[in-house]
C-alpha cells in the first residue's frame, strides 16, 4: 500500500522552466490532504498535473509553471489473512 508522507504543489526551486528567481520562486501549497485522498491506502495512484483541485489553492503566480513534489512509503499489505466467512 501507498502511504503519502509529504506533498507540495507549486514552484519550489529554479529549474528548466524558470532560470532566474525574480522573487517568486519558493511558492507552494501543502497538498498532502489531496494526495492522501487519491493515493494513501491504495496499490497504485495516478494524478494529472496540473490538477484543478491543487490549482484552486493558487500557490504561485499564474505565469509560473507549477509541479508536484511528493514523498511516499510502500507498506506491505495483508494477503487474505482474514478468516473465511462461515
Amino acid at each position: 500500500m501507498i502511504l503519502i508522507t509529504s506533498g507540495r504543489y507549486g514552484r519550489m526551486r529554479i529549474g528548466r522552466c524558470v532560470r532566474v528567481d525574480f522573487g517568486f520562486v519558493g511558492c507552494y501549497s501543502d497538498v498532502i490532504d489531496v494526495l492522501d485522498r487519491h493515493c494513501s491506502g491504495r496499490r497504485e495512484c495516478q494524478l494529472r498535473i496540473p490538477d484543478p483541485e491543487m490549482d484552486e489553492r493558487r500557490p504561485c503566480l499564474s505565469d509560473l509553471t507549477r509541479y508536484l513534489e511528493a514523498s511516499y512509503q510502500c507498506i506491505p499489505g495483508l494477503k487474505n489473512k482474514l478468516p473465511p466467512y462461515i
